[in-house]
Order: structure tokens, then C-alpha cells, then sequence
């Protein structure tokens, strides 16, 4: 293990008991059990909670076009991790005329950069025309 969560209350789907929890190059990798670790975090008299998911957010940054949005990766997965969001999916919405991939790349650029949380993205398909179309396969295999 890299930490140790010792002696927390561990609240997962519908349960909450008092274990520790291992985690490995900062995934969750055991619950309860004896595991040693060069860093500790003492939760005693806390709760530990798995992260919230919103899979539906909009951090496109203002740009040209009709959609664009106050808030970006900076400003709203600090938002989203004081909240307890430790993943976002945002709608990649192509900015006036752009093709899906642009806006993608967009935004792949800005959550690279200025995300503190764990991202995906929606890419949004506002022009269905053949070249867009077609363009599909390549963005789900990205």
C-alpha cells in the first residue's frame, strides 16, 4: 500500500462499518485486513466516502458560438471537489461550426491542464452531417 485510511467509518452502498482502507498508486485497493503503508491518515471519529460522480456538467470555456459556459475546468472541478465530485463529465460542446473532434480537443486541453478531478467527456454532435458522422468511431476510440 502507498496510505492507509485507519480507523474511519467506511460508508459504501448501503452499509457503514469501522475498517481501514488500503489504497495502491491511488486506487482503493483493500478493506479491512492487516496492510502496512509508508503513509497513514488517521479518521478516527470521520466517515470515509467513496467520491460523487456527476456525469452530466458543462466546463466549456467561453468562446465563440452558442454554447458557452461560465465555468471551466479551473473554476468548476474545484468546485465539484469541494462539493465531494471526484469525477465530472463534461458536455464537449464544438464551438460555433467546429467539427466534434475540435471540441474535444478543446477540452482534453483544458482538463489536462486545470482539472483537480477525475474527467470524462461527452462529445456533443450538433452538425449530423456525413464527415461528422463518420467522425464517431475515431472519438469512442479515443
Amino acid at each position: 500500500m502507498d496510505t492507509i485510511i485507519r480507523g474511519g467509518t467506511v460508508v459504501t452502498g448501503g452499509t457503514e462499518a469501522t475498517i481501514d482502507v488500503g489504497i495502491r498508486d491511488g486506487l482503493v485497493v483493500q478493506l479491512g485486513g492487516e496492510m502496512t503503508a509508508p503513509s497513514e491518515i488517521d479518521a478516527t471519529g470521520h466517515y470515509v466516502l467513496p467520491g460523487g460522480i456527476d456525469a452530466h456538467v458543462h466546463l466549456t470555456p467561453a468562446g465563440p458560438g452558442l454554447y458557452s459556459w461560465t465555468d471551466d475546468f479551473t473554476v468548476g472541478t474545484r468546485a465539484a471537489a469541494a462539493g465531494g465530485i471526484t469525477t465530472v463529465g463534461n458536455m464537449a460542446f464544438p464551438h460555433g461550426g467546429q467539427p466534434m473532434a475540435e471540441g474535444v480537443a478543446r477540452d482534453v486541453a483544458d482538463a489536462e491542464a486545470n482539472a483537480v478531478v477525475d474527467w470524462f467527456l461527452h462529445p456533443v454532435l450538433m452538425n449530423p452531417d456525413e464527415a461528422e458522422v463518420a467522425s464517431i468511431e475515431a472519438l469512442a476510440a479515443a
